[in-house]
C-alpha cells in the first residue's frame, strides 16, 4: 500500500542553461505520492502552456510515473495520466526523464512552501523568502 496522506506538490522551470525562472505550489488534499507525481506534471503542464513553453524536460523522481507517460497508452485507466495526454496533444514537445530524490530538491522545496489549498501559487525568484542556493540554478 501507498503511504497517503494531505499533498502538496511543487515544481520548478529553468531555462536551457538551468536558470530559475519560476516555482510553482498547491495544496492539493489526500493522495499518495504516485498521484502526487502526476497532479504537479499536470499542472506544470497547464502553466507551461499557458505562459507558452512548449518544449520541455520533465524531470520526475518516480521511475514508475516516468515510465508511464514515456510510453503512454490511449487505454491507460488513471484518469490523470489521460488528462495529462490530452494537455500533451496540444503540441507539446516534451521529454520525461527520471532522475534520483536527491536531484530533486528545488521541487521539494517549492512542495513545501505554504500554497493556498484553493489556487496554485506562481512564485518568481524574487518573492522566494530565504531562496537556497539549489534553487538558483547552476552558476
Amino acid at each position: 500500500m501507498r503511504n497517503s496522506g494531505l499533498g502538496s506538490i511543487g515544481g520548478v522551470f529553468r531555462d536551457f542553461n538551468g536558470e530559475f525562472l519560476f516555482g510553482f505550489a498547491k495544496k492539493i488534499g489526500i493522495i499518495d505520492a504516485f498521484q502526487a507525481e502526476l497532479w504537479a506534471i499536470l499542472i506544470g503542464l497547464d502553466l507551461a502552456l499557458r505562459l507558452d513553453h512548449k518544449h520541455l524536460i520533465v524531470q520526475c523522481n518516480n521511475y514508475d510515473v516516468v515510465g508511464l507517460l514515456s510510453q503512454p497508452t490511449l487505454f491507460s485507466p488513471h484518469p490523470l495520466v489521460q488528462s495529462i495526454l490530452q494537455v500533451l496533444s496540444l503540441t507539446f514537445d516534451v521529454q520525461f526523464v527520471h532522475i534520483y530524490r536527491e536531484s530533486n530538491m528545488a521541487a521539494d522545496f517549492m512542495a513545501k512552501i505554504d500554497a493556498p489549498p484553493d489556487r496554485s501559487l506562481l512564485r518568481s525568484l524574487l518573492h522566494l523568502p530565504d531562496c537556497p542556493s539549489f534553487l538558483l540554478g547552476t552558476s
